[in-house]
């Protein structure tokens, strides 16, 4: 079982980074300009205890000029003087938005023959999987040593403009068992709805946003097998400052105003 925990963890993070971009960070990040840099430090309330706290995290994103994340990496933060600390492992990808390099191992694109595989820090393979033609991943395999058969699958669809929209993960037995379930929606190029479903929870996100593509409403729904809501949280945001490029650079969420989020960004000459 802690296998296959294990193994669910990593197909889910390769999920969001593997797959390939239809926009570019910089347009995720709804920035304008020649970016260079984005420091993004988040103040949050964790309310799942008595007594709610908050936490501070830090991310750090390095862009090309063409607007494609070049590095990204997570900080581990002072929780009471709010500075960092230490630096987390960078993420490094390549042009098309998927990731090369991260601390589980490195990643090896074959577009010609639409393949990809992945091996740990030892040179041992432990996914393999298909490209469709953009380059985005339509199907991946976790390898279990040292038989190297296949632990997990999944599959991957898109829809016409290239967002990710529906992705399966199963086990390989006979029959595969439906594991997880993760699904999209978009409004434009924006994430309007995402869902993701396992055999002990459903968690909901939904997105709205301004005419200057900020999300200004958010709203968390998670339920348990039973179709039953156990948390429910909906949030709405407020952008008070902005840069010579009419970027944000500081957000503050309505209901609880010491959560914040600050950006800091530089530029290229």
């Amino acid at each position: 079982m802690r296998k296959i925990l294990m193994a669910l963890v990593l197909i889910l993070l390769f999920s969001m980074s593997l797959c390939g971009a239809v926009q570019v960070e910089k347009e995720k990040l709804g920035l304008k300009g020649p970016v260079r840099e984005v420091t993004i430090q988040k103040a949050e309330l964790f309310s799942e205890s008595t007594e709610p706290e908050i936490w501070i995290s830090s991310e750090w994103h390095d862009l090309r000029p063409d607007g494609t994340i070049k590095t990204y990496r997570n900080d581990s933060v002072d929780q009471e003087k709010r500075v960092i600390t230490k630096m987390g492992t960078p993420l490094i990808f390549d042009e098309k938005e998927r990731i090369l390099v991260m601390s589980g191992g490195d990643t090896f694109y074959d577009d010609q023959a639409r393949t990809f595989s992945v091996k740990n820090k030892s040179g041992v393979v432990f996914m393999v999987g298909e490209l469709n033609s953009r380059g985005q991943i339509v199907s991946r395999s976790l390898i279990r040593e040292p038989e190297k058969k296949p632990l997990l699958f999944s599959i991957s669809e898109y829809d016409d403009d290239g967002n990710l929209i529906y992705e399966p993960m199963f086990t390989v037995t006979k029959p595969p068992m439906l594991t997880s379930v993760l699904k999209q929606s978009y409004s434009g190029e924006k994430l309007t709805y995402e869902s993701e479903e396992n055999t002990f929870m459903k968690s909901e996100k939904h997105y709205k946003y301004n005419d200057k593509s900020e999300c200004t409403e958010y709203e968390f729904i998670q339920t348990n097998k039973k179709s039953k809501v156990v948390r429910k949280v909906k949030l709405s945001y407020r952008y008070s400052d902005y840069d010579s490029y009419g970027n944000w650079t500081k957000r503050t969420t309505v209901e609880h105003p010491e959560e914040s989020v600050i950006r800091k960004i530089t530029y290229f000459e």
